[in-house]
């Protein structure tokens, strides 16, 4: 499986806000194929515009010698009540690992049994960030200060392992004061080799705003370099020169072509001049020069998800397919989606009922389940028919009283078509 394309499987390190949405249960499946709306048409092409963003200046550098961790004892995830799902990454087609408030969980079987990651003592759990791993051996996780930290002593770090969690080394990516209590507590991490990463650290901001502090490494995290930051949402890269981020409030889409130096908004050109609002997804890559954009258009009413393709590296896109929505949704809503390879596409609205295609979008099917997978969020494939989407779910005993969410990774062997519950942690709200 070609490493551009599971970069970030489909989204799975995003943090996302927890949504509820109460599960509805039904007895009769339906299978049918979706037709083309007529906005589809309206966006042909993506090209670079506008000035650029530029980097500032700012390289750290500081490493300490291995911290021993192991991986302890199985657990049973699904007792674990409090915790909730934070992020996840299916790596390979049996072993992934799983965010939660209170633990780092990994598995090597799939999803049927669960080991806890022990980190290294100063580290809590409530620190993490979070995790990338570009294989089973090598992982990156972001750590933030300690709320006990001291004022001057707050640091942004990076651990690092090549044993699979067994030992850690660190360093630094920020000391900077004011940059540090900036920060909302997440972070995105994408790595496309051993040696090229770059993690952004979004800041505290209202919801009409995204700001963040973008820094990529290219000695496999021994040191970072602050570059431009178009925003404070998810990277993800191609190439060490080439990647993509988006800035969600803004509704837009940037490309870099010099490793995050100097950004350009992509702006969309359309033969009539008029199309809805648009909300991007960044785009996946199968290889160097072909990729697929998912994007959210809402428009009188309507909502579809059209994909968009490249086959010269991004200089240029063109719709492929475009699926209309039984359910309109508000403009800049996230549709999660899913691109397992250049013709198996998945579309995840929020009435649970998923869609699928298997040939670029000429046909698309609605997928048989036994119940609406309602409030997906997040899709991690590690191959074509391997793979994860993380949900949560909302439910009351009765009305409005005695409510829980349930934060849940599914899993699929056969590319979507069906699924199953590999994780389940249930909170009282």
């Amino acid at each position: 499986m070609n490493r551009n394309k599971n970069q970030h499987k489909q989204t799975g390190w995003l943090f996302l806000p927890m949504r509820c949405a109460v599960l509805l249960i039904t007895a009769t499946l339906t299978f049918s194929a979706c037709g083309r709306p007529d906005i589809s048409g309206d966006v042909k092409s993506l090209t670079a515009a506008n000035p650029s963003l530029t980097a500032s200046a700012n390289t750290l550098t500081t490493t300490s010698a291995p911290l021993a961790a192991t991986n302890t004892g199985l657990t049973n995830p699904t007792t674990d009540r409090g915790a909730r799902v934070r992020s996840m990454q299916l790596v390979t087609t049996t072993t992934g690992w799983v965010l939660t408030d209170k633990r780092i969980l990994w598995t090597t079987s799939g999803g049927r049994e669960w080991a806890f990651m022990t980190l290294p003592q100063e580290i809590l759990p409530t620190m993490v960030a979070n995790i990338f791993f570009l294989d089973v051996s090598q992982g990156w996780i972001v750590v933030m200060p300690s709320p006990t930290t001291s004022a001057g002593q707050t640091t942004i770090k990076v651990l690092r392992t090549h044993d699979g969690g067994k030992h850690w080394l660190t360093s630094t990516v920020s000391d900077k004061q004011a940059e540090v209590e900036a920060v909302s507590g997440n972070a995105f991490i994408d790595f496309i080799d051993l040696q090229h990463g770059w993690i952004m650290l979004p800041s505290l901001s209202s919801s009409n705003f995204s700001i963040g502090s973008l820094f990529r490494t290219e000695d496999g995290g021994t040191s970072w370099s602050e570059v431009a930051a178009p925003s404070g949402d998810a990277v993800r890269f191609t190439s060490p020169s080439d990647g993509w981020a988006i800035n969600r409030p803004r509704q837009q889409l940037y490309a870099t072509h010099d490793g995050g130096q100097h950004w350009q908004p992509q702006v969309p050109l359309t033969t009539s001049g008029v199309i809805g609002q648009p909300t991007y997804d960044l785009p996946t890559f199968t290889n160097t020069t072909d990729g697929f954009l998912p994007v959210t258009i809402t428009r009188q009413g309507q909502t579809a998800v059209a994909i968009y393709v490249t086959h010269d590296g991004g200089q240029s896109w063109s719709t492929a397919t475009a699926i209309t929505l039984p359910v309109p949704v508000e403009s800049g809503v996230h549709i999660p989606t899913a691109v397992t390879d250049a013709n198996t596409w998945i579309v995840a609205p929020p009435d649970g009922k998923i869609h699928r295609t298997k040939d670029a979008g000429a046909h698309w099917q609605e997928q048989p389940t036994s119940s609406p997978l309602e409030g997906i969020s997040a899709f991690s494939f590690a191959t074509t028919t391997e793979g994860w989407a993380q949900r949560f779910n909302g439910q009351c005993a009765q009305a409005k009283t005695h409510c829980s969410i349930e934060t849940e990774v599914l899993k699929t062997s056969d590319g979507g078509q069906t699924w199953t519950s590999a994780l389940s942690i249930t909170t009282p709200n």
